[in-house]
């Protein structure tokens, strides 16, 4: 299976390149193409990934390669990347965030479908091999009364926002929490921007999160607390170890699922559990906004 790389901005396509062109942790899959945001970006990343081939427009990719993986920082640009690929029946991979809008998400899952081909979306983060204790953890304090993640993001950076790092928590919350979520509040507090996400049985569960400069300054990571009828519980999200690779890996995991997608040609996720995340960090943008609770998927009323 040959893939292609489109952007070479993020860490994550050398993370890719590395897995499968360094590493060869999956058999028979390389990454064989790669474009670059800047025509001297591509370069230094194609060597680290081992990427043979640069090319000056993605669309050169077509009829190369098996699958594109779209991994620029931006998701107001991923309908622009993913459409030429998907209109010539390539599955595609779209990094975090699937989208900045829900009409941008819910237009991408409608090209996949008519295309016939998976569309494989979201952060590593819920994939990590600790996410399945901590739902273990979580069902075990019983009915659940609250719950609170922390972890990066803010409203102002240059790649849209909040989605393109604070779409991990949300991504987090909607694995450990699922895809009800009715209604959400926010309110900023210096550099903390808190988010009360209400499921049904009014249950609250708050996203905090800080800018990353400040984040990666605190003594843990990604924490998930939740207080239930039968105790209460706090933990911290570890990435994936590999033996071999020089450093914890939160990406083999997202590989895998990809591969597999693009293989099977199955997608791996129901549209709920994609486009629920995009529906949050677009109400959580709103409610700051509007100052008022905002109800997923539509306008606020002042």
């Amino acid at each position: 299976m040959k893939l292609g790389l489109v952007g070479a901005e993020s860490f994550h396509a050398r993370a890719f390149g590395e897995i499968c062109n360094v590493f060869k942790l999956l058999r028979g899959v390389r990454v064989t193409h790669i474009w670059g945001e800047r025509p001297e970006l591509a370069p230094p990343m194609a060597a680290l990934g081992h990427v043979p081939h640069i090319v000056a427009d993605p669309r050169e990719m077509i009829g190369q390669v098996d699958g594109a993986l779209l991994v620029r920082r931006d998701g107001r640009l991923r309908l622009a990347d993913a459409r030429p690929f998907l209109q010539a029946k390539i599955p595609v991979f779209a990094d975090k965030p699937l989208a900045h809008s829900l009409q941008d998400a819910k237009t991408l899952l409608k090209l996949a479908r008519q295309a016939g081909v998976p569309l494989v979306a979201g952060s590593s983060i819920p994939l990590q091999a600790c996410v399945k204790g901590m739902k273990q953890a979580v069902g075990g304090c019983g009915q659940l009364l609250a719950a609170h993640l922390v972890g990066p993001g803010e409203f102002d950076n240059e790649y849209g926002g909040l989605p393109f790092y604070g779409s991990h928590l949300v991504e987090l919350m909607v694995e450990l929490f699922g895809t009800a979520v009715q209604r959400v509040h926010t309110t900023v507090s210096g550099d903390a921007i808190t988010a009360v996400c209400h499921y049904p049985g009014d249950l609250p569960v708050t996203l905090t999160f800080r800018r990353r400069e400040r984040f990666y300054d605190l003594p843990c990571s990604w924490t998930v607390s939740t207080v239930g009828s039968g105790g209460a519980w706090h933990g911290e999200l570890v990435y994936d170890k590999y033996e071999g690779l020089p450093y914890d890996n939160p990406y083999v995991a997202l590989a895998k699922k990809i591969v597999k997608a693009f293989r099977t040609g199955q997608e791996p996720d129901s549209a709920a559990r994609m486009l629920t995340p995009v529906a949050v960090w677009e109400a959580i943008e709103q409610s700051w906004r509007a100052g008022v609770a905002v109800a997923l998927g539509r306008r606020p009323r002042r």
